[in-house]
């Protein structure tokens, strides 16, 4: 880098002018001083002062930096093992290419994570079994709830009809209930049928159950129809009356059940177990793939620093560049930091192609210093422009260039010697315009300045002439 340094050029912004008057009467004092200084001069030695003057022309003007640069590729990445081990397989070399995803080298004696992944697997099993049969059992306990409500309201039907027969809406509900009932069995038994033969499972148990509720609610459905169309006794009435808190009964049971499966501790407890299980093989697996290093872009292996067998730790071995993307690292001196800024356009000679000038565009300025040697200097980034010759797109990293990066620029512009610029305050300036061979005083806005010239905005024309100072002449 020092190399680099060495060879940058310095360009400076005119800075520290001194303030040589006020505004106003100041100007108007300081024009007078002028004329009287050269008559004094005349008077007492016999010399004629000279205004020295320069015209004010157009031309083109710009603000750059010069520096170097080194070919960097648009990503470098370090990779190394996150464990400890011996290296048993090492897929590549320097120079190989490699895809996203490929496994570029491996430890040895990688059982015991192997094992300890497997043992996670099977922990995962078991919490997701535990889980989804908590789901099992609140949904027959749901079921069980519904079964018992419908019990409940066909209890109270059938003892209503027995107790006031002459209500016929009891009897047309109950034969409606009996004819839902029916569809619901039949429904229900050919789902069975299908599962009848097949081996037991999850879901033969489910249809199974189904279907034997189905049965029941049917059973009811004609023991309440048969209740309300025939003729109650006493006895009927007392059965209907016994059988109805029966109902009641099943239906705070099943209640009871359903509440302890979805608000206890067993399913909190579950659910933990289901998400530690989880956790536990996110990290058996991250642990196993510690022992694997794997490409995690498309690229150009550019180093590897173990070879086989060798006992290595979670220390960089193998270096991953993408050279599909080459950019530009320049440095300037720390002086042009004001020149340097993003989307900057910046000439480049490399010096492999000392013949073409290629051209790019700043796309990263460092917010900080680099230091080599003593020697401060601002970093960036730069890309070259779409269309760039292939040529310059393959020179290997490293390679070196000369760089001159254009802060401003303007074509054309009205221009006046720096020499001619009067600073009456931070960011005013004015010249003095020779009229007849005297100099007057004209504010002036001025736009870029470098070394020699200054851009003028308004307050001077091409032609018209400016002091840049005076000297004596015999």
């Amino acid at each position: 880098m020092t190399g680099l340094i060495t060879s940058l050029k310095k360009q400076k912004w005119i800075k520290d002018k001194r303030i040589w008057i006020g505004v106003g009467a100041a100007a108007a004092l300081l024009a007078a001083g002028i004329s009287l200084n050269a008559r004094a001069r005349t008077a007492e030695a016999g010399q004629e002062p000279t205004i020295q003057t320069a015209t004010v022309r157009q031309g083109d003007i710009l603000i750059s930096a010069s520096g170097a640069g080194t070919v960097v590729p648009a990503a470098e990445i370090d990779l190394g093992f996150r464990s400890s081990g011996t290296l048993n397989e090492l897929n590549v070399a320097v120079g190989s290419k490699v895809k996203q995803g490929d496994v570029l080298a491996r430890l040895g004696n990688t059982a015991r994570l192997e094992a300890n992944v497997v043992t996670a697997k099977l922990n995962l099993i078991s919490a997701q079994q535990a889980v989804d049969e908590i789901g099992l059992r609140q949904a027959e306990a749901l079921q069980a709830v519904t079964q018992a409500q419908q019990a409940v309201k066909d209890g109270e039907i059938a003892l209503n009809g027995l107790t006031t027969p002459a209500d016929s809406s009891y009897i047309l509900e109950a034969e409606a209930n009996l004819i839902l009932a029916e569809q619901v069995l039949e429904q229900q038994e050919q789902l069975y049928r299908k599962w009848k033969d097949k081996p037991d499972s999850v879901s033969k148990a489910e249809k199974m159950k189904a279907y034997a509720s189905a049965v029941q609610a049917y059973d009811r459905a004609v023991t309440v129809y048969n209740w309300l169309t025939g003729d109650a006794s006493d006895m009927d009435i007392a059965s209907a009356e016994a059988q109805l808190a029966v109902y009641r009964a099943e239906l705070d049971q099943a209640l009871a059940e359903y509440e302890s499966l979805t608000s206890g501790t067993e399913l909190e407890k579950t659910q933990l177990n289901l998400e530690l299980a989880r956790a536990n093989l996110k990290l058996a697996e991250e642990d196993l793939a510690g022992t694997e290093i794997v490409a995690p872009i498309d690229g150009t292996i550019m180093a590897v620093f173990a070879d086989m067998y060798e006992a290595v730790g979670t220390s960089p071995l193998i270096t991953l560049v993408n050279l599909d993307s080459l950019l530009i690292e320049i440095y300037l001196d720390e002086t042009d930091f004001d020149k340097i800024n993003l989307d900057a356009t910046v000439e480049v000679i490399f010096d492999s192609l000392p013949d073409d000038v290629f051209t790019g565009k700043v796309i990263q300025v460092s917010p900080g210093l680099q230091s080599s040697n003593g020697i401060s200097t601002v970093s960036s980034l730069v890309r070259l422009d779409e269309g760039t010759p292939q040529k310059a797109l393959t020179l290997p990293v490293g390679s070196n260039a000369s760089v001159e990066v254009t802060a401003a620029q303007a074509e054309d512009a009205v221009l006046v010697p720096v020499e001619a610029l009067r600073e009456i305050s931070p960011g005013e300036y004015a010249v003095f315009v020779v009229v007849d061979g005297e100099p007057q005083l004209r504010m002036v806005k001025v736009g870029l300045i470098d070394l020699t010239y200054a851009e003028i905005l308004d307050g001077v024309s091409p032609g018209e002439k400016v002091s840049t100072g005076i000297v004596d002449t015999q």
